[in-house]
């Protein structure tokens, strides 16, 4: 058997099947089949000096007697039969090499499939990879956005804070502007009341 060979693992490194055994069509030699297809009938020889053709017809002529009629529909009937079976066997011997030519072009398609497809798993596993270092950039993105978000949480609770120390501020400043404008007022009172 002849192995046929496929690249062996893809990228993954899972293993693909790499041989199948195909039995080699064996060459069948048709002519010489439908030769041997006809039966014929035996002629009888004899090799014995002097004597010999006088045998071999004394023996055909008993064959004819005993057994020629028997025989000739017999014998038709069996090449008749070996002419099928042998017509047969030549459209299978020709379906076999069609389908070995046939399975010549798949196997080369299933070899050229799997180089395809280990391409095809070499750059899933490429995108892989780099689908990885996306996933580490976003975490560090959402990392960083985490610390921002934390970053303007406290500004804006510090200008919070400083928006009350100075709405604290304002208060006393009307406060001490209140105080100055009354300690003005008592103090231009008590001069007019000295004054007069």
């Amino acid at each position: 058997m002849a192995p046929c060979i496929y690249p062996a693992t893809g990228s993954t490194g899972r293993r693909l099947k790499t041989e199948v055994d195909l039995p080699p069509v064996p060459a069948l030699d048709i002519e010489r089949l439908r030769r041997l297809t006809t039966l014929q009938e035996h002629r009888f020889r004899s090799s014995i000096p002097l004597i010999g053709p006088l045998i071999a017809r004394l023996r055909a002529g008993w064959n004819s007697v005993s057994t020629k009629w028997y025989l000739r529909p017999v014998l038709q009937q069996q090449n008749e039969f070996n002419e099928l079976v042998a017509a047969a066997i030549a459209a299978h011997d020709a379906d076999l090499h069609t389908q070995a030519a046939q399975l010549r072009v798949v196997e080369g398609r299933l070899a050229e499939d799997a180089i395809r497809l280990g391409e095809f798993e070499g750059r899933l596993a490429e995108d892989a990879i780099r689908l990885g270092e996306l996933q580490v950039r976003i975490r560090d993105h959402d990392a960083w956005l985490i610390a921002q978000d934390r970053e303007h949480s406290e500004l804006v609770r510090d200008l919070a804070e400083l928006r009350l120390l100075l709405m604290q501020m304002n208060r006393l400043l009307l406060d001490l502007n209140e105080r100055a404008s009354h300690l003005e007022a008592t103090a231009l009172s008590e001069t007019t009341e000295r004054v007069a």
